[in-house]
């Protein structure tokens, strides 16, 4: 929660909305900050690493939405703290989101345990379309099925279920695309990005 300066100690997430950070079994082990009414640039301050909190092996919200993943033997997976949140008041409650980090091996064998089935929904900007692209052949080497929804451009899926309302985001769901198609579909993209 603080860091030690020459000052003296600073908090950490001044400034941030503070977001806890709980392991599957629901034990907190670190927090996030986001920035609000401020110009400052690093939007996101995640606590450092330690042997409780390492980044790759945690899906925020995990401990709260593992019994929907189960029950719907699906996951979607999205970038931030606040989409897993929209979607989650919004109905949608068999939904992780990747903690301040690409997504990893050990991230697909933690959702394997719960299920086979993955919707990605990233960010619909062209970054968030390559990590999409790129998460989705690690789950898909971790033997997990894995399609990718279409967010409309520079939006993420909390702005647009705030803007439009969750049939839209529903019906992204219903029309997903297998990586590959996806990948097709944003040829241009990763043909620039390799």
């Amino acid at each position: 929660l603080f860091i030690d300066t020459k000052k003296g100690y600073m908090d950490r997430f001044r400034s941030r909305i503070i977001f806890p950070i709980n392991n599957a079994t629901g034990k907190i082990v670190a927090f996030a900050g986001r920035i609000y009414n401020s110009d400052d640039p690093a939007k996101y301050v995640n606590s450092p690493e330690t042997p409780l909190y390492i980044k790759s092996n945690i899906l925020y919200g995990l401990d709260k939405t593992k019994n929907d993943i189960i029950k719907n033997s699906c996951a979607i997976i999205v970038e931030g703290y606040l989409d897993l949140l929209q979607l989650y008041q919004s109905g949608i409650k068999n939904v992780v989101a990747i903690s301040g980090t690409s997504l990893t091996d050990q991230h697909a064998k933690l959702i394997k345990r719960y299920c086979n089935n993955i919707y990605l929904a990233y960010d619909g900007d062209d970054a968030g379309v390559s990590a999409a692209i790129k998460a989705s052949y690690i789950l898909i080497k971790n033997n997990l099925s894995v399609k990718i929804l279409s967010i409309p451009k520079n939006k993420d899926p909390d702005d647009w279920i705030k803007s439009d309302g969750i049939e839209p985001f529903n019906n992204a769901i219903k029309n997903s695309l297998e990586t590959i198609e996806f990948q097709f579909k944003h040829k241009s993209l990763s043909n620039s990005s390799s």
